[in-house]
């Protein structure tokens, strides 16, 4: 009962505070700040019956960094004429480089129709600097021809 009580009451000070100083919440999805990052595609093009890899990178400025301990999900679609190798992404499905300036989303595609196909990924991350950590959702379509 006393620790409910000292939560509760912690709880308290910390929501006086909020609203006498104005605290903001770190998990908000952050506006798309490009001085922090931007996103590249790489080009697709691939044979049908035949397998590929479609990415995208996140590229970090000077200061950020994609938190590797704070939540990432890619959630993916395609078009009709690909088939994914999985629907969601997490962060051991990423790849950072050595400078961890840029970290590459790639997931796996099978070409089953012809023509201009889409991969489709929704994603949510964490962007961090030495003072804030912000959620981010990105939206990225990733073009492929299927020859």
């Amino acid at each position: 009962m006393a620790k409910q009580s000292l939560l509760l009451s912690q709880i308290v000070v910390f929501a006086c505070a909020c609203l006498m100083f104005g605290c903001k919440s770190n998990a908000a999805p952050a506006k798309k700040d490009k001085k922090l990052y931007q996103i590249k595609t790489d080009a697709l093009t691939v044979a049908k019956g035949k397998k590929a890899n479609a990415a995208f990178h996140i590229v970090l400025n000077k200061g950020a960094k994609v938190h590797p301990k704070a939540p990432f999900k890619c959630s993916v679609t395609s078009t009709k004429g690909l088939k994914v190798a999985k629907g969601t992404l997490r962060h051991p499905d990423t790849k950072t480089s050595k400078d961890k300036r840029d970290v590459k989303v790639p997931v796996g595609v099978t070409a089953v129709g012809g023509g201009q196909q889409t991969v489709n990924m929704a994603c949510s991350f964490f962007i961090c600097t030495a003072k804030i950590c912000a959620r981010t959702e990105e939206k990225v379509k990733i073009a492929a021809k299927v020859k």
